[in-house]
């Protein structure tokens, strides 16, 4: 180490420069805070000569832990991970196709159903797509599907049963409050 008054080399055990008498408290390197494993050769005379500087050469690095760059990295890649995927739910809901928002329906769309109609039939009178819930027979003689249509209110719904296409049965539970 050197002495941080005089420049002095003058090791990491004693605590007063040999050359100018300083006292000092630390083993630390004024410059940088690097604090050094082992004590370099202690000087066998003062000396006036300056050591090199930070400018002409750089302090000791300091060692960098290994859980300080695994740390490091973890935080790296949740970032990442969150930036992925805001992106990831934006480009989703920018391209979501209009049948894929909820639709509601009314005990006047209701009524309008009319048993024999075609499942096109009943999505332009409601305005949209149901969900479906239940789907049996697909590439058969017999296809049934049940879709479902929440109501504006809640805990109302509409059940329509199609049989090939076609409406078969319509029930529903609160639309007309």
């Amino acid at each position: 180490m050197f002495c941080a008054n005089c420049g002095t080399l003058v090791g990491v055990e004693p605590k007063v420069c040999p050359n100018c008498k300083n006292t000092y408290t630390t083993n630390a390197c004024p410059q940088c805070g690097y604090m050094p494993e082992k004590a370099p050769a202690q000087p066998t005379q003062p000396t006036t000569q300056q050591p090199e500087t930070a400018e002409t050469k750089p302090c000791s690095p300091k060692k960098q832990s290994k859980s300080s760059t695994v740390l490091g990295l973890l935080v790296i890649a949740l970032i990442v991970f969150a930036i992925g995927s805001l992106i990831s739910d934006c480009f989703v809901s920018f391209f979501t196709d209009d049948d894929k928002k909820s639709v509601t329906i009314t005990i006047e769309e209701f009524d309008e159903l009319e048993i024999g109609m075609s499942y096109d039939d009943v999505v332009e009178i409601v305005g949209g797509k149901g969900e479906l819930k239940n789907e049996n027979g697909n590439g058969t003689d017999f296809h049934t599907e049940m879709y479902r249509y929440e109501g504006k209110e809640k805990r109302s719904y509409a059940s329509l049963y199609f049989i090939n296409g076609t409406l078969r049965t319509k029930s529903q539970l609160g639309l007309d409050d």
